[in-house]
């Protein structure tokens, strides 16, 4: 048997699911952020507190270690009081259907089947 029988390349992971695909945003949009923030006068927990967006993930955005999803850029958006020109740039390299949005998320997929059909589990 040939080795590639026995280890078949496997195809790529589409970029939603890498484990590395959101990292590294622009500097220019951390930076955005950090100054959002320190212009109320806001400290991590107080901003997190205000957004909704947990003071894990300001820290990773902050630091560009992280893109938003479009349901957490819209969060950061109104809760930071962004102006229109700075709304468009987070909103730009946003990611839809990722981490609160994501369509795979078990949560969401078990609401759509009960709107379907019932119940998951009494099948």
């Amino acid at each position: 048997m040939m080795r590639d029988e026995i280890h078949a390349p496997r195809p790529q992971d589409p970029p939603w699911r890498s484990r590395h695909a959101h990292r590294n945003l622009p500097r220019d949009v951390a930076e955005l952020l950090r100054a959002a923030r320190d212009s109320h006068g806001w400290t991590i927990s107080e901003a997190s507190r205000r957004t909704g967006v947990s003071r894990r993930m300001i820290t990773l955005l902050e630091r560009g270690e992280r893109y938003p999803s479009t349901v957490l850029a819209d969060a950061l958006i109104e809760g930071y009081e962004l102006g229109q020109r700075n709304a468009w740039r987070l909103r730009d390299i946003a990611l839809p259907n990722v981490g609160r949005a994501s369509p795979y998320r078990t949560d969401t997929i078990q609401a759509a089947l009960a709107e379907i059909d019932g119940d998951p589990l009494d099948w």
